[in-house]
């Protein structure tokens, strides 16, 4: 029997009992989160009977990447690591608590992350969403970062013009005229 199917569906009741505590007055994105963790759920099922099967499809070559097109009407899901845990509390953190342990300990766990690489699509979600790190069978390597384009040496300031009187000398039909206004006189 499929190890991590109990504790998604002990997720899926947790969603399940605050979507019908808070019956009307519930956010919306608890029921797209319920519905996407059912499909998870459904998905961990048929990946782990076929592989107790040893009925695993061969893997595929990887398709070119297709250009995104967001989906305006698409639900907003919360990026944040751990945002399960914001919303839920003490129930999300013992749900990723022992999601993350059975991950790490059971050894049919182990091996069937190990085994069966479409898993890690399924889970990696559901870590992020309960803030665990996902074990090493499943994590993905960040993509590789672009190379920042040098920026351009600013040109150096323009020459500051010259001034046409020196400072002080300038010629009294120039100079401003304040009546009252005592000026020190220069030394002759």
């Amino acid at each position: 029997m499929n190890r991590i199917g109990p504790l998604i569906f002990n997720l899926m009741y947790m969603i399940a009992d605050r979507v019908n505590r808070l019956r009307g007055t519930a956010e919306p994105v608890f029921m797209v989160v319920y519905l996407r963790v059912t499909a998870m759920h459904r998905r961990l099922n048929r990946l782990w009977e076929k592989w107790r099967n040893n009925a695993l499809p061969k893997p595929r070559k990887p398709r070119p990447g297709r250009a995104y097109k967001p989906n305006p009407n698409r639900p907003k899901f919360p990026h944040r690591r751990a945002w399960l845990f914001e919303r839920f509390g003490y129930e999300a953190l013992v749900s990723g608590e022992a999601f993350s342990k059975l991950m790490t300990t059971d050894p049919d766990v182990i091996r069937f992350l190990a085994e069966v690489p479409q898993a890690g699509r399924i889970l990696r979600p559901l870590c992020h969403m309960l803030g665990i790190d996902p074990p090493a069978a499943i994590k993905r390597d960040p993509p590789p970062r672009k190379p920042r384009p040098k920026k351009p040496k600013p040109a150096p300031p323009p020459p500051r013009p010259q001034l046409r009187y020196p400072l002080g000398e300038i010629p009294a039909h120039l100079r401003l005229h304040v009546p009252k206004l005592r000026r020190r006189r220069s030394a002759p």
